[in-house]
């Protein structure tokens, strides 16, 4: 029989209720709304990962002003034990800097 994996998305803000999220879910993604900076993406993939989950940060291209941000982001999450993201456009209709899609991002 397949085992089944369950996974949740939360704002890096809500990180503090990771505890009540039950252990049959193993994967926690992390979203990376407008106004929500990487450094808060970092603390809240700790956190999750402290408490025994795969943090899953989302990081979002069109937020990132430019390469060496996008180095410094993916840095702290490595530091962090991070070994999954999930890379998205982002909800912004006008990029922050240099990246406007994922493309732009895995040609860095």
């Amino acid at each position: 029989m397949k085992k089944t994996t369950w996974s949740i998305e939360i704002l890096p803000q809500n990180v503090s209720d990771v505890g009540f999220i039950p252990d049959l879910i193993k994967e926690v993604y992390i979203t990376m709304i407008p106004g929500t900076g990487f450094n808060d993406t970092i603390l809240a993939a700790k956190k999750i990962q402290a408490s025994a989950k795969q943090a899953v940060p989302h990081l979002t291209a069109r937020t990132f002003p430019g390469i060496e941000e996008l180095r410094t982001c993916l840095s702290g999450l490595q530091a962090s034990g991070i070994e999954r993201i999930l890379l998205i456009g982002g909800g912004v209709p006008k990029p922050a800097g240099i990246f406007s899609s994922v493309m732009d991002m895995l040609k860095t």
